[in-house]
């Protein structure tokens, strides 16, 4: 093919149009590599906080920067359910969390989880999950005059993944902490 004028006319849209499908492929595969977009792979998972409410007060919690930043922030007055923080701690125990296997699509029951810890009152606690290097946590509240915290949260919105997690509840008090693990791990499904 000979290149002419007439012709260049009519190459110049063509190749418009090639570089635009280039820009977008481009720009695409940026966002694919970055992790923006999961159009061709699975969304990489990370550690973080786990977005929770405690029905007592029933106050959505406000970001944290981790485990180690003891909070009262969920409680309305953090005076109302602090506790003596005096004598011994108690190991952590109790109802680690409601439901041992739950599925990520919510079926056949809700997503919907409910974490218990049992501690001296006053006490620190916090939970966490752990699966591959990831950690999820359940931020750190105070134990009420019972020494009970409780955590709402739900499963599909806290950013796990499939498979199991192992789960290590934290407990502290005047500077001493006490750790227990749940007999079970958690067993996230698709």
């Amino acid at each position: 093919m000979i290149l002419t004028k007439k012709n260049a006319r009519h190459l110049t849209p063509l190749l418009r149009n090639l570089l635009g499908v280039f820009v977008i492929v481009a720009v695409f595969t940026v966002l694919e590599l970055t992790n923006t977009t999961h159009f061709f792979h699975h969304q990489q998972i990370g550690s973080g906080i786990i977005p929770s409410r405690n029905p007592k007060t029933q106050t959505p919690p406000e970001n944290q920067s981790g485990p180690a930043s003891q909070s009262t922030k969920n409680n309305k007055n953090p005076a109302d359910n602090q506790a003596p923080t005096s004598g011994s701690l108690i190991a952590p125990y109790g109802t680690f969390i409601s439901n041992h296997w739950p599925n990520l699509d919510g079926s056949p029951a809700p997503s919907q989880e409910q974490s218990r810890c049992q501690t001296s009152p006053g006490a620190s606690c916090y939970i966490t999950f752990k699966n591959n290097g990831v950690v999820k946590t359940l931020a750190p509240q105070n134990a009420d005059n019972e020494g009970t915290v409780i955590w709402n949260w739900d499963i599909s919105k806290a950013g796990f993944t499939e498979g199991t997690w192992k789960i290590n509840v934290i407990a502290s008090l005047n500077g001493t902490t006490k750790t227990a693990n749940d007999s079970m791990n958690l067993e996230v499904g698709p």
